[in-house]
């Protein structure tokens, strides 16, 4: 129900030591690549079995979310008008409609990462507290809001 600021620092201290695979403490381009590809195909299985209303194994045009929708013709390999789990995956992220990791640029360190974790938490710990109620993930994601082109971005 709710998230202490060291439980984020730890998973995050943990993410960072998994994408370090040189235990150099700096993630390089390779490093980045890799973990958005790992942590990129997970958000996409959930996300596929979310949007999967009808639980066909397919999403129609219906079950797209919108930064998929204008994209169908670019993904479907096979011209069926559904996007299989493996037409996600085989897609390019320019297909997708993303580019790099976005939050950061060049090499990284664990400074660096860390310092990322503290700040997207002093933002949703509104109340200044050291934790992040069930109220404030709600309030985060209520000012949340898509772009036309199904980008997220929070009001604030």
């Amino acid at each position: 129900g709710q998230i202490t600021r060291a439980e984020l620092t730890a998973f995050h201290s943990a993410r960072f030591a998994e994408a370090d695979t040189n235990g150099d403490g700096v993630l390089d381009e390779s490093e980045r690549s890799a973990m958005r590809e790992a942590h990129g195909r997970k958000g996409m299985s959930k996300m596929f079995e979310r949007a999967d209303q009808d639980g066909d194994g397919k999403l129609s045009a219906g079950e797209l979310p919108p930064f998929l929708a204008d994209r169908l013709a670019d993904i479907d390999s096979d011209g069926d008008g559904q996007l299989t789990p493996e037409e996600l995956r085989a897609a390019k992220p320019g297909k997708m409609g993303r580019g790099g990791p976005g939050f950061m640029k060049g090499d990284i360190t664990k400074a660096d990462f860390a310092a990322k974790t503290d700040r997207v938490f002093e933002r949703l710990d509104t109340n200044g507290d050291d934790i992040i109620s069930e109220d404030e993930l709600r309030s985060a994601r209520r000012g949340f809001h898509k772009d036309k082109r199904g980008f997220g971005k929070f009001n604030r």
